[in-house]
C-alpha cells in the first residue's frame, strides 16, 4: 500500500498524538512537592504508593470512566485517598491538594509527539479532514487537546465519554465519518491499540493503520492492521491527496 489516497484521517489520542511520558513524570513531581510540604512522608515511597493505587484501582474505574460515568476529579481524588491512605494521612484537605499539584504538573507536563503537528498541517494542506477519535472522560480528553493547542486545529473530535460507547465499538467511527462527512472507504485510523484503534477501524470498512512507535510485536490473537508505521512522518509520506 504505497500511497493512500483519502479524504479523512482519524487519530487516536493517547501515545498517538500526546506522548504520555508525561504520566510517571507528572506523578514523581508531584510526589515531590508533598513530601516537602509534609516531612513525615518520603517522596520515594510516596511515588511508588501513588504507582501502586493507581494500578490497583485503574482495573476497577477503567470502564467508568471511558465511558463517561466518572470524571476525572473523582479518579484522581481515589488513587490520593488510597495513596495517601497506606500512610495513615489521608485527610479531605491533603488529597485535595495532592490531587491539585499532580493535576497542574500533568497540564505543564502535556506535549505532542514531534511528528503530530507537521503531519496536521500537511493533511489539511491537501484538504484531508482530521478527526480525533478517543476513549476516556470529556474533561479529561479535551482539555489535554487544548492545552495541547490542537482544539481548534482539527475538524472534530470524538470522545467516548461523551457518547457512552468506546473503541472498538464501531458506532464510535461511524460518529467519525459523520462529522467528517466521508465514506468509510475515503478514511483512515492512526492509533497505537491494536484492540481499539486497529480492531474498530477494521470492523468500520475504515483503513487501520497500527502506530507502532515501540517496535512492539504483535500478540497471536491481535488484529491485523492494513498498514504499519513507526511514526506519523511515515504515514504522511504515504497518503496520497483527494481524489
Amino acid at each position: 500500500m504505497s500511497d493512500l489516497r483519502v479524504d479523512a484521517v482519524f487519530l487516536d489520542l493517547d501515545s498517538t498524538i500526546l506522548d504520555e511520558s508525561y504520566v510517571i513524570a507528572a506523578s514523581i513531581a508531584a510526589c515531590k512537592v508533598i513530601a516537602a510540604e509534609h516531612p513525615e512522608l518520603d517522596a520515594a515511597a510516596l511515588a511508588r504508593a501513588n504507582y501502586e493505587a493507581w494500578n490497583e484501582y485503574w482495573p476497577e474505574i477503567e470502564l467508568g470512566w471511558v465511558l463517561g460515568n466518572v470524571s476525572t476529579d473523582e479518579l484522581r481524588h481515589e488513587t490520593w485517598h488510597r495513596t495517601l491512605a497506606r500512610f495513615g494521612a489521608s485527610s479531605e484537605e491533603l488529597i485535595a491538594r495532592a490531587s491539585e499539584v499532580h493535576h497542574e504538573f500533568e497540564l505543564a507536563e502535556y506535549l505532542p509527539f514531534d511528528d503530530v503537528v507537521p503531519l496536521i498541517e500537511e493533511l489539511r494542506r491537501r484538504g484531508i479532514k482530521v478527526v480525533v477519535i478517543t476513549n476516556g472522560a470529556s474533561d479529561v480528553q479535551r482539555e489535554k487537546l487544548e492545552v495541547l493547542g490542537l482544539t481548534d486545529f482539527v475538524d472534530g473530535v470524538i470522545v467516548s465519554g461523551e457518547l457512552g460507547i468506546e473503541k472498538p465499538d464501531p458506532r464510535i467511527f461511524g460518529a467519525a465519518l459523520a462529522v467528517a462527512g466521508v465514506a468509510a472507504d475515503r478514511a483512515v485510523h492512526v492509533g497505537d491499540s491494536l484492540r481499539s484503534d486497529v480492531g474498530g477501524a477494521l470492523a468500520s470498512g475504515i483503513t487501520a493503520v497500527w502506530l507502532n512507535r515501540e517496535d512492539a510485536v504483535p500478540g497471536p490473537d491481535d488484529p491485523a492492521p492494513d498498514l504499519e508505521v513507526a511514526s506519523l512522518a511515515e504515514l504522511g509520506a504515504l497518503l496520497g491527496g483527494r481524489g
